[in-house]
């Protein structure tokens, strides 16, 4: 949660980003954080990858998945 208080608290921190996923029905299905590797150049740490139990096995971990290798 700390990391989410950071994305929240300061727009302009480019150290962690947080993108959230809705399900067919505009209710969240979950959420995911990276951010860029320090001292790097084009790779990102992923810090987690958070699904709500209501949606898991649908293939929600894997559209994450996609969606981060894709920014």
């Amino acid at each position: 949660m700390e990391l989410i208080d950071t994305v929240l608290r300061d727009k302009n921190q480019r150290d962690y980003k947080i993108d959230c996923m809705v399900d067919d029905q505009d209710q969240p299905a979950g959420y995911i954080c990276y951010g860029p590797t320090p001292m790097t150049r084009g790779t990102f740490d992923l810090y987690w990858i958070v699904v709500n139990p209501n949606v898991r096995g649908k293939g929600s971990v894997q559209s994450f998945w996609i969606f981060c290798r894709t920014r």
